[in-house]
């Protein structure tokens, strides 16, 4: 999958909810394929750097993003990616490395050398700074023994890396040390404190910023100077706190970012420059953090960090220094952080942290400012899907916390033709269905925590008919996390309120298509699963130990007129349910026995008593669906079946469980049949049988059509 302005996959966290569809029987064995993209990066973007990988070669030059991310865009990228701003497709670096990447920079020869908290790529040994050759990670001899937070590179090629570490290559160096290529050397006598931030001066100079009071043996307040033979103080230095940041300007000023009162005497709040003689604060300045500094081509500085105001104006952790007065950028970052900025050749500002929107744009922890507006790298879906249902028409509705569904923008539900994706209407006003269900007619349910669906006043739930939003009378007055069809056309909902169109209804009711009614004196607790079973009776689970005034163990029928127990039902809370043609129900959930049997997670009721399947679940079982032949596919927070790997999702054969693939590299929250015969899966991964999917999955046939 290209990631361009022409492609839009989805990104989303998903815990879906489906009708019932008939699975139409494959003639070879289903695979599991990824289905979505990200809107940008799984986890926090903590550096950005323009490079240019051919070094003086033809070539323009690329980004490099760094952090703790494991997928970027529609990419496996463990913590380490490239980003090409022409054709904007992502790449992987190898593989990437094992643990947190702080920062990176580009040498002269095209190679790029990254620092952080890691031990390993692949099957190559790393200690905490590497070198990617173009091909393959490579180590900088035994490495550094503590965190790399800062790498530079100075005019001879050499390396140097600023952190919290004491030894470098096996040589006593404090907190900063330099590579030549073959060795690691101490710079002087370092300092007595952590190293956060590098700069080289254009006379070869080195600046190294931090959390230290001395450098070498000379006092020097959280900066410090090295002339290549001693540490030189800049002045007065920063007063206490820390400088997270350094930005040389075009002028030749150093400006230092972090979190402090202070410069040189002055105040300065958390931003100061140094124009070589004293230091003098940026206006106002932040009482925020300051991460990240860089520099526009117009010479103007931008700012980012941890903040709301700067110069006595609101801005959302980003702003630009025109030389007298401070600007935000857009609508900025919606008060979350930013932790690196850096410009591209073209003149656009890419700025990464931890943040999931950008100016009001749908983004995920990295994004785009063209000067004028905010955009993605790659579009997608900002944030997660609740519920999934199948409509009669082939089509696919997703529903959760979204803004926008692969750039379309769509407030918290959108629809899937098979081709490309749309919002129904207005959506809903808050970022929390947690439930779809399908009528045969195509209406649409919804449930979740929400008090507007479009324009129309709906407590908790709503019917889409197609055209428009409808209320369901007065709603609930607390959330509706479950939703299943009755035979007369009408739907239950369940989940934790009291009340229903103004009755009382504990946790559980049904709308009739005019009026609700309460299932008798409802359950003592939260149903947060429904199914309809082939008779016509109501299966409920939750966390509820009675229903109707019956105990109850976490799972209870209702037949039209009063509620009745599974025997002695399971020892913790069932979370899923399938209903089988013969009549028998499946129940998932966080478990060890039903009814005195000892059954993992996962356990069948045949209309008189509780069996296990296999050897169960090693973890909770979120949700079940039936497919053909009697198997079951499950999917939850578990990695095994016995001593069979299943990683978050697998398959019952009727006599074992097997693996589905590689799995997918977080929880399975639920599962879904299309009309088409294809089996979606959401969850909190991001990794799909080992390609980039962010939060869907599909298994499908694997072979040709």
């Amino acid at each position: 999958m290209v990631c361009s302005s022409k492609v839009g996959p989805a990104f989303c966290i998903v815990a879906l909810c489906i009708a019932g569809v008939r699975i139409v029987p494959a003639q070879c064995s289903a695979q599991l394929h990824p289905a979505a993209a990200l809107a940008g990066a799984n986890d926090h973007v903590l550096a950005a750097r323009a490079w240019d990988p051919d070094g003086p070669g033809p070539a323009p030059p690329t980004l490099a993003l760094a952090g703790e991310f494991t997928v970027v865009g529609d990419r496996v990228a463990t913590r380490v990616a490239a980003y090409d701003p022409v054709t904007r497709d992502f790449a992987a670096l190898g593989t990437g490395v094992d643990g947190p990447v702080r920062a990176c920079v580009g040498l002269p020869n095209g190679d790029l050398v990254i620092g952080g908290t890691f031990t390993n790529a692949g099957a190559t040994p790393l200690s905490n700074v590497a070198r990617w050759d173009g091909t393959a990670w490579q180590p900088l001899g035994s490495g550094i023994n503590g965190t790399v937070d800062a790498v530079a590179v100075l005019a001879n090629g050499d390396v140097v890396v600023g952190g919290g570490f004491t030894i470098a290559g096996g040589v006593s160096a404090r907190r900063i040390a330099v590579w030549n290529g073959n060795s690691w050397a101490a710079i002087g006598n370092g300092t007595n404190g952590r190293v956060s931030a590098l700069l080289v001066l254009p006379n070869g100079d080195l600046v190294a910023a931090g959390s230290f009071t001395s450098a070498g043996s000379a006092p020097a307040n959280r900066i410090a100077r090295w002339d290549g033979s001693t540490w030189h103080a800049l002045g007065a230095g920063i007063g206490s706190g820390s400088v997270y940041e350094l930005l040389r300007s075009g002028n030749g000023d150093v400006i230092a970012g972090g979190f402090f009162t202070s410069a040189g005497g002055v105040p300065a709040a958390s931003l100061a420059r140094w124009d070589g003689v004293a230091w003098l604060p940026l206006g106002n300045g932040t009482p925020g953090l300051v991460y990240a500094l860089a520099e526009l081509p117009n010479g103007d500085v931008i700012a980012g960090g941890s903040f709301s105001m700067i110069g006595g104006i609101a801005a959302e952790d980003v702003a630009r220094w025109d030389g007298s007065s401070w600007y935000p950028l857009g609508s900025g970052l919606g008060l979350h952080e930013a932790y690196c900025a850096t410009v591209l050749p073209g003149g656009d500002l890419v700025v990464g942290g931890w943040f999931w929107q950008a100016g009001g744009q749908a983004v995920r922890d990295v994004a785009l400012w063209d000067g004028a507006s905010w955009s993605a790298l790659c579009q997608g879906t900002d944030w997660g899907v609740g519920a999934l249902a199948a409509m009669p028409d082939g089509s696919i509705v997703a529903g959760g916390g979204f803004s926008t569904m692969a750039g379309v923008p769509a407030a918290s539900i959108a629809a899937w033709d098979g081709s490309s994706w749309s919002a129904l209407g207005a959506g809903i006003d808050t970022q929390y269905p947690y439930a779809l269900v399908a009528t045969p007619n195509g209406d649409l349910f919804v449930g979740g925590d929400f008090t507007m669906a479009g324009t129309v006043a709906a407590a908790n739930v709503a019917r889409w008919d197609g055209l428009a939003w409808q209320s369901l009378g007065s709603g609930t007055n607390l959330s509706v996390l479950a939703l299943t069809p009755t035979v007369s056309g009408g739907v239950v909902a369940g989940g934790r309120f009291t009340s229903a169109g103004g009755q009382p209804a504990n946790r559980i009711a049904q709308w009739s298509g005019s009026a609700w009614t309460s299932l008798g004196v409802g359950t003592n607790g939260d149903v947060v699963a429904l199914a309809t079973a082939s008779n016509g009776d109501i299966v409920a689970g939750g966390r509820f130990t009675q229903a109707g005034g019956v105990p109850a163990g976490y799972i209870a029928r209702w037949n039209g007129a009063s509620w009745s127990g599974f025997g002695a039902g399971a020892n913790g809370p069932v979370l899923a349910l399938a209903t089988l043609s013969n009549g028998s129900v499946v129940a998932g959930g966080s478990f060890t026995s039903a009814g005195g049997v000892t059954a993992n997670s996962v356990a069948l009721w045949n209309g008189a008593s509780w069996s296990a399947l296999g050897a169960g679940l090693n973890g909770p079982v979120y949700d079940l669906i039936a497919l053909p032949g009697g198997e079951l596919l499950a999917g939850g927070l578990f990695d095994a079946s016995g001593s069979v790997a299943a990683a978050h999702i697998a398959r019952w054969d009727g006599t074992a469980w097997t693996a589905v693939g590689q799995g997918t590299d977080q929880y399975v929250a639920c599962l879904a049949m299309s009309s088409a015969g294809d089996v979606w899966a959401g969850g909190g991964f991001t990794i799909v049988d080992g390609f980039a999917s962010a939060y869907l999955g599909r298994l499908a046939p694997g072979c040709a059509p």
